[in-house]
Formats: C-alpha cells, structure tokens, sequence
C-alpha cells in the first residue's frame, strides 16, 4: 500500500505514522519515521503587516526580512495574497516592503510570502488577517415584492453588492407604510431577506424600503419602492372549519364564496407553525367545491389552516384561520370492511370519541369501467345509496352490490342539531366472479380442405379482468355426446393436451392470455399456441369446439365457458371469397355485434362444379350481395342461459399464464374513480392532451393531482398486526396484503416472514419491481434478507438519510469495510461519489452459503424535501445510469 502526500514545504522535516482503520476505531499507530523534504531554497523570511488607513478603505503594508539560509544567490521573492479559501493573486517582487490597498472590509485575508533562489522558490511565511467592518456604504439590491394573496405582500431584497457591503450583514431594518400616510410606519427588523406584511387595504398605494447592518453599523436607505393593491378584492371564504377524520387525515369546509363566474377554485393553507410567511405553508388547490381533505399529516400534531378563493389572476383574500389537532374525536373510528364478497361486505366501527351521535349514516357509490364481450368500453355509474342507522349500531352489512367494482363508502356520525360533521371514509373492491354466459364459437368455412376457420367469441370483463382463454376441441364420441362444456375438467383436458395415446379425447387446441383472444381462429394448422398443440384434423371426424375464459384472480379460479359449436368437418364449405372478418373496432359505433353466414353450401358449391364460367362468376357477385345483405339481418346471438360458472379444478394452477400485458390489466382490475376518470392517451394526442392542463395557469394539472386517491383501497391485515406494526416507518404508509414481499419464515419467529414492501409491475413486466419504505434499524437485517432471497442486483434510493432534521431512512449500508445485518453480510467494494447522486458497489453473503453477489445502490441526493428538482437534466442522468445497471 503507498499514499502520495503533497503540499510540503521544502527543506522540512516530517514524523510519519500509520494505523489501521476499522469499523471498531482506530489501531496503534506505528512508530514515527522521520522524512526531510529536500533543500537548497531559501527558508521562510520574517513577515511583519501592519494596517495603514482603516476608512474610506482598508490599506496594508508588509514587510519582511531577507531569508538566514539563501542557498545561493537570491533572486527575489514571490507574494501571493487574496480572500481567504479564494484563488491567491501573485505578484513576483525584488523589494523587501509591498503596499496593498483597496481590500474589502470585514473579509479575511492571506498573504504567503517566499524567496527564490536559482532552484526555485523557497518555503512560504503564512500571514491571516481580517479587515476591520465599516457600516454598509450601499443600499439592499434588488428589491421586488410578490402578492401571496391580494391582501398578503412579500417584500424581498439581496444583500448589498459586496464592494458596498464592508463586513459581514447581520440583519436588516425594513419600513412599509402607506403613501399617503407615514405616520403608521410598520418596522420589520429581520435577519433573512424577505419580510411578509399582511392585512393590506384593497385599492391603495404602499410603500417599503431597506436597509442593511454589520457590526459597525447601519448602512444606507435603499430608495422606497411601491406596492400597489387591487381593486375590488375578491372576499374570504366564511365559516371555515376543520376536524380531523383520522390519525394522518383532516376535513375542512367553508361557505363558498359567491362566485360571480370568477371563482375557479380554492386554494387551502396548512402548517404546524403558522408564521407570517404563507410560502412556509403546505398548500392544496382544490376545484369549486366546499370541502377538501388534507392527508399524510402528523398525528396528534396541532395544524393551522386557512382557505382563500382562486381566480384567474391569483387569490382572493385569506380567510381567518382556524386549528386542529389531527386526532379523530368527532368522527366514528376504526372503520373497516369484513367478510367482503362478489354481491356484499361487512362495515365495522367505533364511536366517536367526543360526540355523542343521534344516528349514523352510510352512503356508498361507484363508477366502474370495463371493457365489454364487443371489446368496447363501458362506464356504470352506481348511484349512491343511502342508509340511516340507530346510534346504537356498531357494525351493518351492505347487500346487492355488483362483483368487482370499487364502492366509496362513508361512514357519519350525526349530531343531535343535524349539522354537518365529515365523515370516515373507505374504498372497498368487492371480489371478482365468474364472467357473465358467452355465445358459441361460430363456423366460417374450410380452409384448404385441411383446416377449419371459425369465430370465436369474447367475454365480458364486467366481473373481473379475463387472464387466459382456452379453445377446446372435443371429437364427436358416444361419451360426450351429452355433456355440456362446464363438464369438461381443466386437468383432464391439459393431461389429453399433453398426450399422444388416443387422438379421440378432448383438448385444448390454444391458449391465449388476457384480450389476446383472435377474432377468427384456423383449427387444425398444426401451431403450437403456449405450449398446446392445434391437432391436426381428420378427415372422418366431426368436432365440436368451446372456448373457456378464465378470470385473473390469485386465490380462487373461475371461469365460464360457452356453449359448444355446431358439429365440424372438413367436408363443409370452403371459406367465402374475400377477406376474412375483422373484430368490430370498438371505437366505431355499429349495430353488427358479430359475423353471420350462409350455411346453405351444398347448392353453391353444385353451381361453382358444373356452371360454366360465366355463370359462376355472376353467382358468385350474387352471392357475395346475399351475404352482405343476410349479414346486416342477422340478429345478435343472446347467450346460451344453459353455461354456468364454476370454480376450475387443481390442474389449472399448472397452466396458468403471467399476464402479457400488465399495462392494460393493471388498468382494468383497478377501476378507482380516478382511474375512470383519466383514460389513457394516445400518443398522438399526448402534446394537445399536456397544452390542455397547461391551461389557465396548469389548472387541470392540479385538478388531476388532486384527484389521485390517497385512501388505502385494499386490505392491510398484515402490516396491521401488532408484531409488525413497529416494522412500519410510519403508520399511514403500509403494505398490501394482495402484492406483500412475503419473505420466508424463520423457525419460531412470529412475523418474520413480513417486511413493508410491495411488487410493482413494470411498464410490461409483472412483479418487476419492489417498492420498499426507508429501513429502520431494527429491519435492515430483513431488508437484506429480501434483497437476497429475491436475487435483487439494484437498489434506487430515492431520498437522503436526513431532511430538514427528520430522518427518513436509516443507514443499511456499511460506511466502509463490512457490516453483518441479521443472517446477511454487506461489504462495501467502491463508492462514486458524484454531483447529484452517489453509486455504491456492495458484495452480500448469508450465513451458511458459499455463494457472494454484487449490489448495486444508486442514491439520488439532489431531491427536495418538498418540492421538485430545478431542473430535469441531473434526474434524467440518474435515469440513465439506474438503466445501464439494469
């Protein structure tokens, strides 16, 4: 190991140690080995400075004596000096005195001193000195002013310009009076830049100016600037209050203004230390409406909030504030959902803790999207639904609903003067169910007399998003003459599938995940379609063939079937001239559901044989009108009542498919109402889509902010238990039980196999990542564990260790050197400390394996707090180096 040390002076000499260091402390140090720099430069000349004039300006004088030991002839010396840690001016000197005028006061100087002889120059005499202050010889600079509302005003300044500032500031003096009266002269004294001065007239001329301090004193007045207040202010919102709804949420209220068509919203102010300055405040935009929610707060924390009118050229004025504590007393506690099903769920609560209710109220709704057996999209809303209950209820069970559907349910607690009070709110999903019956697969023709073209019908995704489809094909035989489809197990159907013994059992001919369903489908080709084979048909043997869809759920399977085909043979018609049919486009409206055709083949197929040419061409124009005409008569199919639904047997779960498109599954099994209410965009429209909510001051981009739910919509049992509610960072932020990391449980530990983490589906990529909190100490050994037992090779961070004094994550990771957390080993191997994010390389063992894996963490620094980065270009360099590790 060797270091190189530079900086020395020459013609010194130097003691050396080492020790070494580990993650316990320092070792013993070795003994001292003495190094001397070499010589042969002039040594360090004696240096006396001395002040000359203090005021208008700083002027300094040094001098100093020839060095003892020149080691040859002197040249001259070599002066640098300038503001200390700041690059030194140099000036090369024969004298032995050098004056140095027009230094900045209250700064700290350096000046080196060295000779130079014919080898170089020599050691340098290190002289510090700090000019004395004067007061500010020049005004603030910069001065602006910003309305926070029409009737808040926040004066802003920068220090005077550094040659005006003579020392170091040490607070300013503000003075805001109005221009036609300078008898009621506010005075700010502060020691930021920006003062706030509230409670402002509407239509009147203000006035402010600033001056700056140092330890020697006051400096100039900067030049008075005006403020000026509109006109016709827009009022305050009356009657505002607030209670807290839960231990991290708060409902507030008001009276809406009176709109006169200028009210486009309401701005909401809140923060737990209520200064002046309203930019300190957490600010909500809301749309017209008389209520918003505040969510994430601090329990028990005591807030202020405030709520102001928006219009289309700012604010109007603030109403009075008023406070809560974020503890639920006046709304019923602990609601939750049980024993939800397909049709019904199970509501729980506690009462109140400080009212007394006359009766409690649930109200319930839903807007719920899917995509139809058409393929087209469909919306139902579910109106909302109201129940009054005595004051002695604690729990009620709501009936009739609809399978997979998202219900906002809100729970009140009456007051006996019937005045409004907020209430607990909950999203429930009820469970998914078997699809609604489908129509029967249809027959299109012969294909080249080996194979049979047919149509194939689509489920409805009312009930639950449709994860496979299977095509199933069942050779006419005695035995199965009178079994319907629903008859037909899974397994059995899989084994024949997998089986060459007997061609005569049923099978599945091809399997399809989610809407990948086709709409016309070649029986027989030979393919191999997810690892079934689509049989090659005989030429004696009639089929009859059913589709199967299967709804994506993970703990109980249900699917539907259709009815079966009519009977298929080679020996049918050919396949009509022309194109074959298409999948109505959903995007166009059309009465024609499906594609129907002329099943009376025998005679046509006599005409084409025997006719002459001529003729057959001209019946053949005929007949292609007669289809196209029989083909807008024909009625939709209703579907066959007989198909039920029923859970599949075990062997499916050895066939089931990981969804191909997560995208467009993710947005159909989770129909939130924001969901619903913002469809994709096509990337054709993405630029007109993104001017629209740039609009009126990025007015719709606040709108679809807001409008992202916060509530926690699925169950969180597992986070809830009491052996793991220590593991959470904070209480409102928990884990899903549906898409949970479960680790693998230790011998004897209850609650060991739970850590807050979460899969996440990539763009088209199921589980391809997990989202996981800051570790505590006490869950690094767990995080490590995850990272192990699901093979991660990167870790993204996303925040700091620390910020604004609260700690948001732990450290998991060793400084240097190597940790142990719980049954994992860390070693740190490298560490790329850059601008905006820092690059760790880590090599993790677990006790009792041999194997060693590389890490990789990638920590983004340059994140606020609150807020967003300045500018885009350093996230998007993160971007690329988390992908190129990926």
């Amino acid at each position: 190991l060797e270091l190189n040390v530079s900086g020395l002076q020459p013609d010194t000499k130097y003691a050396v140690q080492v020790a070494a260091l580990t993650r316990k402390g320092d070792g013993d140090r070795s003994q001292p080995v003495s190094v001397k720099t070499p010589g042969g430069v002039p040594n360090r000349p004696t240096v006396n400075l001395k002040i000359l004039e203090r005021e208008p300006e700083v002027s300094i004088e040094l001098e100093w004596t020839r060095p003892t030991m020149t080691y040859g002839e002197l040249i001259g010396y070599r002066l640098r000096y300038g503001v200390k840690e700041n690059p030194l001016q140099e000036e090369l000197t024969k004298a032995t005195s050098h004056k140095i005028s027009q230094l900045e006061r209250g700064v700290e100087y350096e000046f080196r001193i060295a000779g130079q002889n014919n080898i170089g120059f020599g050691q340098e005499t290190i002289k510090y000195l700090l000019t004395p202050e004067g007061p500010p010889t020049g005004p603030p600079a910069n001065l602006s002013h910003k309305f926070q509302t029409p009737d808040v005003v926040c004066v802003t300044w920068d220090q005077p310009i550094r040659a005006h500032r003579n020392g170091q500031v040490t607070h300013y003096d503000v003075q805001f009076h109005k221009k036609s009266d300078q008898s009621t002269i506010m005075d700010r004294n502060t020691t930021v830049t920006r003062a706030v001065f509230s409670n402002l007239e509407e239509s009147a001329e203000y006035m402010f100016r600033v001056r700056a301090h140092t330890r020697a004193g006051a400096g100039p007045w900067s030049e008075r600037v005006p403020v000026t207040t509109d006109r016709d202010i827009v009022r305050a919102p009356m009657g505002v209050r607030a209670v807290a709804t839960s231990d991290q949420s708060v409902e507030v209220w008001w009276e809406t203004v009176p709109s006169r068509g200028k009210i486009l919203g309401y701005q909401l102010f809140y923060t737990m230390t209520a200064v002046e300055d309203l930019d300190e405040w957490q600010q909500k935009t809301v749309a017209l409406t008389e209520s918003a929610d505040l969510v994430n707060l601090e329990k028990y924390a005591q807030y202020a909030i405030a709520v102001a009118a928006r219009i289309k050229n700012g604010l109007g004025r603030l109403s009075e504030k008023v406070t809560v504590k974020v503890k639920p007393e006046d709304v019923p506690l602990s609601l939750r959902a049980h024993e939800v099903s397909t049709h019904s769920m199970t509501l729980t609560w506690a009462p109140p803790i400080r009212l007394n209710p006359n009766n409690y109220k649930i109200s319930y709704d839903a807007i719920k999207e899917f995509v139809d057996s058409q393929g087209i999209t469909q919306t139902q809303v579910v109106p909302r639904r109201t129940v009054l209950l005595e004051p002695d209820t604690r729990s009620h069970t709501i009936n009739e609903l609809s399978p997979f559907t998202t219900y906002n349910v809100n729970v009140s607690a009456i007051p006996s003067d019937h005045t409004y009070r907020p209430p607990t709110r909950i999203t429930v999903t009820t469970q998914m169910a078997a699809p609604q019956p489908m129509v029967k697969p249809d027959f299109y023709g012969v294909v080249n007399g080996e194979e049979i073209q047919v149509i194939l019908p689509q489920a409805s995704e009312e009930y639950g998003p449709i994860n496979t489809y299977y095509l199933c094909v069942v050779p006419e035989d005695k035995m199965n003459m009178h079994k319907n489809p629903d008859q037909f197990l899974l397994d059995e159907l899989v084994t024949n599938s997998k089986s060459n013994k007997n061609d005569r059992v049923p099978y599945i001919a091809a399997k399809f995940p989610q809407r990948n369903i086709p709409y016309t489908f070649h029986l027989g080709s030979g393919d191999q379609y997810e690892g079934f084979v689509n049989r090659k048909l005989e030429r004696t043997m009639r089929y009859r063939i059913f589709v199967r869809a299967i709804v994506d759920t993970p703990y109980k399977h249900l699917f539907t079937s259709s009815p079966f085909s009519e009977p298929l043979a080679l020996d049918m018609r050919e396949v009509p001239p022309g194109d074959p049919p298409r999948r109505p486009n959903p995007n166009i409206l059309t009465d024609i559901s499906e594609v129907s055709v002329n099943r009376n083949t025998e005679e046509a197929g006599m005409v084409w044989v025997i006719g002459p040419i001529i003729a057959a061409l001209m019946l053949s124009i005929c007949l292609v009108m007669l289809f196209i005409i029989k083909k807008r008569r024909q009625p939709c199919k209703s579907p066959d009542q007989s198909a039920v639904t029923r859970p599949l047997m075990s062997g499916e779960m050895a066939t089931s498919h990981t969804p191909s498109d997560p995208v467009e599954m993710r947005r159909l099994k989770f129909q939130t109402a924001g969901m619903i209410s913002h469809p994709p965009i096509p990337v054709t429209e993405l630029s007109n889509h993104i001017d629209r909510l740039k609009a009126n001051d990025n007015l719709k981009f606040s709108q679809e902010y807001e409008s992202i739910e916060p509530g926690q919509q699925f169950t969180w049992d597992h986070s809830d238990m009491e052996v793991n509610k220590l593991k959470n960072r904070y209480a409102n932020v928990i884990a899903y039980d549906h898409s949970r990391v479960i680790l693998q449980p230790m011998e004897g530990i209850l609650g060991s196999d739970y850590i807050n983490a979460n899969y996440c589906d990539g763009y088209r990529k199921h589980n391809a990542y997990v989202a996981t909190q800051g570790p505590l100490q006490e869950t690094c050994g767990d995080f490590w564990r995850m990272c192990w037992e699901l093979r991660s090779a990167t870790i993204v961070m996303m925040t700091k260790l620390e910020e604004r004094t609260r700690i948001k994550c732990d450290q998991y990771w060793p400084s240097r050197g190597t940790e142990t957390y719980g049954h994992v080993t860390v070693t740190l191997s490298d560490v790329q400390e850059l601008a905006t994010y820092c690059i760790r390389s880590f090599h993790i063992n677990k006790a009792g394996h041999t194997e060693r894996r590389e890490v990789k963490q990638l920590q983004f620094t340059a994140w606020p707090d609150h807020g967003v980065p300045d500018h885009p270009a350093p996230f998007l360099q993160f971007l690329r180096r988390v992908r190129g590790c990926n």
